[in-house]
């Protein structure tokens, strides 16, 4: 099992042009939270939160078919 540390270290080596904000919500919905949960604890729009894991997903070239949270889940196997 990876440490969040480790989950950080990993995604900035894979995408380094990952914002501070996107590495935050990507290790919070790796965490199982929901955008609105999400949203909530930051203090954002569930759609300012959506727009963030668009990007996070275009940045680690997901396909719209494929849930961001599995392909976040993968990068720590």
């Amino acid at each position: 099992m990876t440490t969040h540390k480790d989950y950080i270290t990993l995604l900035l080596k894979n995408v380094p042009k990952i914002t501070q904000q996107e590495l935050k919500i990507a290790v919070l919905h790796r965490l199982s939270m929901s955008t609105k949960e999400i949203a909530d604890l930051l203090k954002l729009s569930s759609r300012s939160i959506e727009n963030l894991l668009m990007r996070i997903r275009k940045k680690l070239k997901i396909s719209n078919m494929e849930k961001i949270y599995q392909a976040l889940m993968k990068l720590s196997e």
